[in-house]
């Protein structure tokens, strides 16, 4: 009971440092926020931040890195490498909207750049550890995963900015159903061009005319 009580108290004091950043990041924007700013707003002391993290950087990546790992939990069971893809895309929506305000925040002007960076790597390294897993025998990369993934978790972080900051247009069924598209398929096709359209012709060396 005791200990029960302990992670009661642990989770109500890391939900109200939470709100607090949270709330102070829509008003005045991360970089200006001080660790006595949180403190105040969440009606804790110094103290007891300290004793759950280290800073206020701390706080938000642990505080990010507990949703993400909700959100890899869902994929655990799944073992086709397709239905990981397509379920991967539709639960990253679904995730980013349910946490939209955080998200609509981080990605404006008023969030963190150390947080883009953040993200990009996870979401890249969460597909790398995925598609590993799940990838047939048969498949030889033609390129590398490091640089594929991050290739599009790139393009995704970008995506989700988009998003959220023109108030979610597109449902996350949607915005999942066109980012798999894109993925599957390329950019040039999009555009409705083909290959040759966009494929640059050998240089040719053989002199003027």
């Amino acid at each position: 009971m005791g200990d029960q009580k302990l992670d009661r108290r642990v989770q109500r004091t890391r939900a109200l440092l939470r709100e607090a950043l949270f709330a102070l990041i829509e008003e005045q924007g991360y970089a200006g926020i001080t660790i006595q700013d949180i403190t105040d707003r969440a009606n804790l002391n110094r103290v007891t931040f300290y004793f759950h993290y280290r800073d206020k950087e701390d706080l938000l990546f642990q505080v990010m890195h507990e949703l993400y790992e909700g959100l890899a939990e869902k994929q655990r069971d799944v073992a086709n490498l397709r239905e990981w893809i397509e379920r991967d895309t539709l639960y990253a929506f679904q995730h980013v909207q349910e946490y939209a305000r955080l998200y609509r925040v981080m990605l404006s002007e008023k969030g963190s750049l150390s947080l883009l960076g953040r993200l990009i790597d996870y979401f890249a390294q969460a597909a790398i550890a995925g598609e590993q897993a799940r990838l047939p025998a048969h498949a030889k990369p033609l390129i590398p995963l490091e640089v594929v993934e991050h290739f599009y978790a790139g393009a995704f972080v970008g995506l989700v900015r988009w998003w959220v900051l023109h108030d979610m247009p597109y449902t996350p069924e949607q915005m999942a159903r066109m980012c798999h598209q894109l993925e599957a398929n390329t950019g040039a096709w999009a555009l409705g061009l083909d290959a040759t359209d966009v494929t640059s012709a050998p240089a040719d060396d053989g002199g003027h005319t």
